[in-house]
């Protein structure tokens, strides 16, 4: 019984292990093929932009985010916090 249950379990590893692999294959960075044809562009308001570097292989743009600072495009560093959920109005 024992043996069952740890070979149903290594088969799941597998398994899972697979379609991670399947996942990580579909999200490739940048479509070669296209990166290289492709110069980086900013896309921008007046101080706020986004840098086309190329392609995914979905054709969707791919870059960073770049604001102006003293006339000259750098790229912005984006953080993220969380905040612990409360109940109170």
């Amino acid at each position: 019984m024992w043996r069952k249950i740890v070979t149903l379990w290594i088969l799941s590893l597998v398994v899972v292990a697979a379609l991670a692999a399947g996942v990580a294959a579909q999200s490739s960075p940048l479509n070669p093929s296209v990166a290289r044809a492709f110069p980086p562009k900013v896309m921008s308001g007046a101080d706020l932009g986004f840098r086309v570097e190329g392609l995914d292989v979905n054709n969707k743009p791919v870059g960073h985010l770049v604001i102006r600072v003293n006339g000259e495009w750098i790229e912005a560093g984006v953080t993220w916090s969380a905040k612990p959920a409360t109940t109170e109005h």
